[in-house]
């Protein structure tokens, strides 16, 4: 095993024949694990994207994407590629995440989408889904824009003592269920700080939740509308990249 400090990033790489292990404990809590053949996108390309997105749309909320992973090509956020938003949104109680999969997103994803303009055409989103034993919540969905056609997207939402890491990877629809895995491997790979891991709590009862959630006046599904639309900006900043390199060459 051979171990590496990427100093630009203050991020402690470790390197196997088969997979990389990021660790931004120091910085954002978490360490994750990429498989072999895949890269790290660095840091500047996905803030000169979100910098691109929020000139665009000024009044959008654009996640702090900062983490970004790829398998490898000749440029960056070419599919299949993986972006990482950390939202320290404060911690989802497990009573609310085991009813996720009732919400309705419906109203939601034609919001978001007729916000997009005609940069994405049709988006489906599946039904949510959360695994008790890793602690993450799951959304499959599909948008189509002219440039490529159809994309899939697979999002998990790693919840912690803080907010939710969420991992959202994408592919073309023709190859969305090969790499479905690898996204899914990458997602579960993601190991909080001890101090970040989620952990369950008696006070997540739904009675103890309902009485809580009523004081404090939480729409929790708010949070599940939340990750979906950091899945469309992270998908957008793939548009952006492959447009920016579409001008850039007939210059």
């Amino acid at each position: 095993m051979k171990h590496a400090l990427l100093c630009t990033a203050a991020v402690i790489i470790t390197t196997t024949a088969s997979a990389e292990t990021f660790d931004y404990s120091s910085r954002d809590g978490f360490a994750i694990t990429i498989p072999t053949g895949w890269h790290a996108i660095s840091e500047s390309q996905i803030q000169e994207m979100v910098a691109a997105i929020r000139k665009a749309a000024p009044t959008a909320t654009v996640p702090d994407f900062r983490y970004g992973y790829q398998a490898q090509t000749d440029r960056w956020f070419s599919y299949p590629y993986v972006l990482i938003w950390v939202n320290p949104s404060g911690r989802v109680p497990e009573h609310q995440l085991e009813k996720i999969a009732k919400i309705d997103l419906s109203k939601s994803t034609d919001k978001l989408r007729s916000s997009m303009g005609d940069v994405v055409s049709a988006f489906e989103v599946g039904n949510a889904a959360y695994d008790p034993a890793t602690h993450i919540v799951w959304m499959t969905s599909e948008a189509t824009y002219s440039d490529v056609g159809k994309v899939g997207i697979l999002s998990g939402g790693v919840q912690t003592e803080q907010g939710i890491i969420w991992v959202y990877g994408y592919a073309l629809r023709d190859t969305f269920e090969r790499y479905k895995p690898t996204f899914i491997g990458i997602t579960e790979s993601v190991q909080p700080t001890e101090a970040l891991r989620y952990k369950s709590r008696f006070s997540d009862s739904a009675p103890f939740a309902a009485v809580i959630d009523s004081v404090r006046g939480i729409d929790w599904s708010q949070v599940l509308v939340a990750g979906l639309a950091g899945g469309i900006i992270a998908l957008i900043i793939g548009i952006f990249s492959a447009r920016k390199l579409r001008k850039d060459q007939k210059q």
